[in-house]
This record gives structure tokens, sequence and C-alpha cells, in this order.
């Protein structure tokens, strides 16, 4: 029966034990035999599984930082681990912005795809997620993040990060410990990121894609810092896989481009596609079903790639 104790290894050859697969004997499955014949044996206490073989005392099972998943609980409960010291989940309040957004029922309405948009990377992401939604209003913005950074360990807002004079969110950042400046990538180029009371505030800009890219390179590490794992050192310490593409594929430009991309796999690797033929930061349906982010390195003359990087999501 697998499963079944046996005796330690023996001292005498009368006492050798021998596990034997009742396919190497003329035994059936659904019969109990008073007779067996066996057909074939290894000597050599094979089919015996040792207690304790697969970890010695002293062994480190699982490292601090390691995200409990459901190996890491297989292998502290047949190491005898009862309890183990945690770091909580994350919170995360997400801040959404702005008048002409959550209402597409009027004609100048956008449909709010940010808000549940992040919260899902958010939550795929270890978080505790709350999303919140205010009006273009510089004392509403204000409060939103001043209660928000009162209640959770990250404040994440989304829109308003620019220049312009309905960019709520840089004008009333402008007055805390926080920085809002161009960072030489595409899309995502306006960024924010400081604190408010001493929690962190990292800004995000408002279109769909470049909010989706912003936050998987710049919030996700946060995140996962914030669940006690380590802090990459770049982007290429994430998991990242070699992938070929068409000739239409995008072409680098001067700033480093990240492209939301799906990835089939053939005899040769992984190939790279965009979804529904398109790019743009407003493209929200490129989103749907991608499985990572090209990474196209700024440089000066434009090429058609052959293979590209992509970083998993």
């Amino acid at each position: 029966m697998t499963g079944a104790p046996v005796p330690e290894d023996p001292d005498t050859k009368d006492d050798e034990l021998y596990v034997i697969p009742i396919e190497n004997t003329d035994a059936r499955n659904d019969v109990m035999p008073t007779t067996v014949t066996v057909k074939d044996y290894n000597p050599h206490r094979a089919h015996i599984r040792y207690r304790g073989e697969h970890v010695q005392p002293g062994d480190v099972v699982t490292h601090a930082g390691t995200r409990i998943d459901a190996g890491v609980i297989a292998t502290l409960i047949s190491a005898g681990v009862e309890q183990v010291e945690l770091y909580p989940r994350p919170t995360v309040c997400v801040i959404t912005s702005g008048d002409e957004v959550g209402d597409a029922r009027n004609a100048w309405g956008i449909p709010n795809s940010n808000g549940p948009m992040l919260v899902a990377a958010a939550h795929a992401s270890g978080a505790v997620p709350t999303h919140r939604h205010v009006r273009d209003d510089a004392a509403a913005v204000h409060a939103a993040i001043d209660t928000a950074a009162s209640e959770f360990d990250l404040v994440v807002t989304v829109g308003g990060v620019s220049a312009g004079a309905y960019d709520v969110v840089r004008a009333v950042g402008g007055t805390a410990d926080m920085w809002f400046g161009p960072v030489d990538i595409q899309p995502g180029k306006p960024q924010g990121l400081g604190t408010w009371n001493g929690t962190p505030v990292m800004c995000l800009p408002g279109n769909p894609v470049a909010a989706y890219v912003s936050f998987f390179l710049f919030v996700v590490p946060v995140l996962h810092t914030l669940a006690g794992m380590p802090a990459p050192h770049s982007v290429w310490d994430r998991p990242h896989v070699s992938a070929f593409v068409s000739d239409d594929f995008p072409q680098p430009g001067p700033r480093t481009r990240f492209i939301p991309v799906q990835l089939t796999w053939g005899e040769h690797g992984a190939t790279a596609t965009l979804p529904h033929g398109g790019t743009g930061s407003h493209m929200v349906a490129t989103l749907a079903g991608v499985h990572g982010l090209a990474v196209l390195p700024a440089e000066s003359e434009p090429h058609d790639p052959t293979s590209v990087a992509v970083l998993f999501v």
C-alpha cells in the first residue's frame, strides 16, 4: 500500500524487505490474492522513501522575502514548520481623477478603465487595493490624497501629472514632498513620486496604456518591497524572455519603448505579436490578453528589429 511504513534498514540478510510494484506481479488491482508470483524486483530497497530525505537538519527550506505560494506551503508543512513570520500584504489606494472620467453615458464621458485595471494589477501583485475617484478640483484631490495617505501603505494617483492648466494632481502635489517630471520612456513620460505625511505616493499618467506600463515598471517593485521581497536593481532582474518579431513590429525611437505584446510558443521559441495590431498610449484594446512588455532600447537610428526582450507581467 502506498504510504505504508516499513522497517528500518535490516541488519541481516534474513530480514531483507522489498517493495514490489503490483505491475511486477501477477496480482490484479481489484482482488486481494492469497498468493502472488513476483516477476521482477529490485534488491536495493527501491520504491522506499526515507523520512526526512528531502531536507536535512539545518537546511534553509525557504528564505526571507519569499512569497508564500502553494509550493512553499507544502515545503514548510513537510519540514514540520507550523508557523512563520510574515509581512502583511501591502494596502494601496488607487486614486483616479478627472471630470470627464467615469460616466460613459454622456457624449463627453470616458469610461473609468484605469481604476479597475490597476486594482486588478495590484491584487495580482499581492496587494490589498482600493479604488477612489475624485473630480478635477484642487481641494478634492488634496483631501483624497491626504485621507488615503493616512489609511494605506501606498497611494497611487492616475492622471493629472503633466504640465497643463488642468493637471490638478501635479498642482496639488507641488506643495508636498513630491517630484514631478519626465522619464525617458514611451509610453509613460510624465511621472510623479514622493511622500505625503510619510506615506509613499506614486503619480502615473492618465492614458490607459501609459498607466498600465508605468504600474508594472514602477509600482509593482514598490509593492513587492513593501511585502518584504528583495528590491530589483533593474528591469532585467524581473522574469523575461527573448522573442522573435514580425517585419511590421514597431521600430526603436529616441526613448526606450515598452510595448504590450502577446506571446506564442513554437519549435524555435517565442514570438511576440501586437494585440489588435496597433500601438498608442490611448489604445486600451491593446491590453487585452497581453503576456508581457516588449522592450525596445532607445536608439538614434530607426531599424526593424528581428527579436526583442519581453518582460513578463
